[in-house]
């Protein structure tokens, strides 16, 4: 039956994926039923990208909190290289069907929270990618290519230069003890690229996250076919501070920063009470650099379906309330400032609270303030040179034959001992 309806939809849908510029060209996910959403690589790394033409796969987890199952499809559109819907029709950059089911789903088990579980290994025979670049994976339900529940970018390599990444602290002594510089080389002796400095688009990124990108960058100078990018303004980091954590793991027991559980119709977890970190000296410990992972220690096999859901409790003390408002950020909110996750004030205790649901699991999460819908992640954290960050580099190149932003090269360097230099 699902097949005579793919077959039926499959020139509607057709069109409608080739009609459709508006979608939103970040990680977001469109409802609150739908929780839990990760685009990793088969090793579970948070940074969703593969090789171009290898048996490399992406995994896609979510979970809709209902006890029914729906029919979700998915589709991916090109994008250049500042995230922005390519010109170029779907059948030239990607082979066979214009979209994809996702069909493997399985029902929670032993949980108070009911969801449903859905997975999908990415990319399959169904539509295979023929170009390296930036894409979007869109997940939309029954057909229905406007009913979208999920947007996640990914990005599909081409290795053809050499990329070196250093990080170290601020060369600019006024930004010598709260940001991270970011020095690059790109070499391509042995591909070949014309016009370097006008068809090289370059895209610094930290910790996994698209809001503080950096790019635009022309290199300072090509010398024996390498770019050098080694700024001392332009390429700066906010150091930020290390992320705050919880475990949820186990309800049973005590486990790392909960307060307190409790069992209504569902578990309620209290978190302790969080500081404001601007005025405190760095500490270095530990952390995920804002990552999550699911887990249940207390009965668990598969924390795909047995992992239960907990309104988490967070507070934030204060002496006074701030201009703007403040958001929990990180991977558990996609990087986003959604409105479910901002923190109301409470004047009676003089402190920020916030309830929300999340899946059993080892969380890492910061505290931002909104600057004209720009996350402000230094007012409460803090900003330390010291801090360990993850930095990526993106490398495109335009394409000589079809002129797309190709992904050519790409880096990855750790600031982990720069507190030591």
């Amino acid at each position: 039956m699902i097949k005579y309806r793919i077959l039926f939809f499959y020139f509607i849908c057709n069109i409608s994926i080739y009609a459709q510029k508006t979608l939103l060209q970040e990680n977001y996910t469109y409802e609150n039923t739908i929780q839990s959403v990760q685009l990793t690589t088969s090793d579970g790394s948070a940074m969703p990208i593969i090789n171009l033409n290898t048996n490399e796969k992406l995994n896609l987890n979510f979970d809709e909190l209902k006890s029914n199952n729906d029919y979700y499809q998915y589709t991916y559109t090109l994008c250049d290289a500042n995230w922005n819907v390519s010109e170029f029709d779907f059948n030239m950059y990607c082979k066979g069907m214009p979209f994809g089911n996702i069909d493997n789903f399985q029902f929670s088990q032993g949980t108070y929270v009911k969801y449903v579980h859905y997975q999908k290994s990415l990319p399959t025979d169904e539509i295979q990618i023929l170009w390296a670049g930036n894409y979007i994976l869109k997940v939309f339900r029954n057909f229905d290519v406007n009913d979208v529940v999920i947007t996640r970018r990914f990005m599909v390599l081409n290795r053809q230069v050499n990329t070196i990444a250093s990080i170290k602290p601020a060369t600019d002594v006024k930004y010598r003890f709260n940001k991270q510089e970011l020095d690059v080389e790109v070499d391509y002796n042995n591909y070949n690229m014309p016009q370097p400095m006008k068809d090289v688009k370059i895209v610094y990124q930290q910790n996994n996250r698209w809001d503080n990108t950096i790019s635009g960058l022309k290199p300072q100078y090509i010398v024996n076919n390498k770019l050098n990018y080694n700024y001392e303004d332009i390429n700066l980091f906010n150091g930020v501070n290390e992320f705050r954590i919880f475990d949820t793991r186990t309800l049973r027991k005590f486990s790392q920063n909960v307060n307190s559980k409790n069992l209504d119709k569902y578990w309620h977890c209290v978190l302790l009470p969080d500081e404001v970190k601007t005025a405190k000296q760095y500490i270095l410990w530990n952390d995920f650099n804002g990552r999550r992972a699911f887990g249940n220690k207390d009965q668990g096999i598969d924390p795909n379906s047995d992992a239960d859901y907990c309104e988490m409790f967070f507070t934030l003390p204060m002496t006074t309330k701030l201009e703007n408002d403040v958001y929990l950020f990180g991977e558990m909110t996609d990087w986003q400032l959604y409105p479910q996750y901002k923190l109301n004030w409470n004047e009676q205790h003089y402190r920020y609270e916030l309830k929300a649901m999340f899946k059993q699991g080892v969380y890492n999460y910061i505290y931002v303030s909104s600057e004209k819908n720009k996350p402000n992640d230094t007012e409460i954290e803090g900003n330390h040179m010291e801090t360990e960050n993850e930095y990526a580099v993106w490398v495109y190149h335009k394409n000589i034959q079809y002129g797309y932003d190709e992904l050519v090269g790409m880096a990855l360097v750790n600031s982990g001992k720069i507190g030591n230099r």
